[in-house]
């Protein structure tokens, strides 16, 4: 003989949210999970909320978003443990681990940084008048080679060429 599962049909779920939310909520509050209509739930189960009170009525959707989420922050947190350093931020020894994010390293990349753009503005000292003029007009300023043409009375193929060997010229410098 097949024992046949019988299919029952689950009108709510009513969790406590004292424990997570109380906090959050200010109190001890039932959350009312069902996908009646409000007035007919509250009709049909009178006198299941009466032991309930106070209450909050959310859709079976509602739950399903809500398991779906802690069931996604369970599955981040062991990504995390397999993944990351065992070392956090607040550790002391966090730097020892990972030099790369040390305040010194950022100190020294910024310094390195200024001194390659003290240089970059040395060497292009070094370009013509012309050179300089253009490349500060289009990495500076900003302006398209069009603009740049029009304003200096010449074609877009002259300002472009000018710029192209200016900067061929820098990484030559700079190398």
């Amino acid at each position: 003989m097949k024992r046949r599962k019988m299919k029952k049909e689950i009108d709510f779920i009513a969790l406590s949210a004292n424990e997570e939310y109380d906090k959050v909520i200010g109190g001890f509050v039932w959350i009312i999970f069902t996908d009646l209509p409000k007035d007919v739930f509250i009709r049909q189960y009178a006198y299941e909320l009466s032991n309930m009170k106070p209450y909050i009525i959310l859709s079976m959707e509602h739950l399903r978003i809500i398991v779906e989420s802690h069931n996604n922050e369970e599955r981040h947190e062991r990504w995390m443990k397999r993944n990351l350093s065992n070392y956090d931020v607040d550790d002391p020894n966090f730097y020892e681990h990972h030099p790369d994010q040390s305040y010194e390293h950022h100190l020294i990349d910024e310094m390195m940084f200024k001194e390659q753009i003290s240089k970059l503005f040395e060497y292009m000292e070094r370009l013509s008048s012309k050179q300089r003029s253009r490349l500060t007009k289009y990495f500076l300023e900003e302006k398209t080679l069009d603009e740049i043409a029009k304003g200096e009375g010449i074609s877009r193929q002259a300002v472009m060429l000018t710029i192209d060997t200016a900067v061929k010229k820098l990484k030559k410098m700079l190398k």
